[in-house]
């Protein structure tokens, strides 16, 4: 059984556009540099436990 929990998010076509065009040159998928992106924000805003990874 998965330790993540599904969840949805609305994205402009831009944003999307960014996000596969960054994730084909890093080698990694949508929901791995979104789950970077909600760490890092994470981060900076309060606590942090766990991290992305993939």
């Amino acid at each position: 059984m998965s330790d993540r929990n599904p969840t949805s998010v609305r994205l402009t076509p831009e944003q999307e556009k960014a996000l596969e065009e960054i994730g084909e040159r890093e080698d990694r998928s949508q929901s791995w540099l979104i789950r970077r992106a909600i760490d890092e924000f994470i981060e900076r805003h309060g606590q942090k436990e766990g991290g992305a990874s993939e």
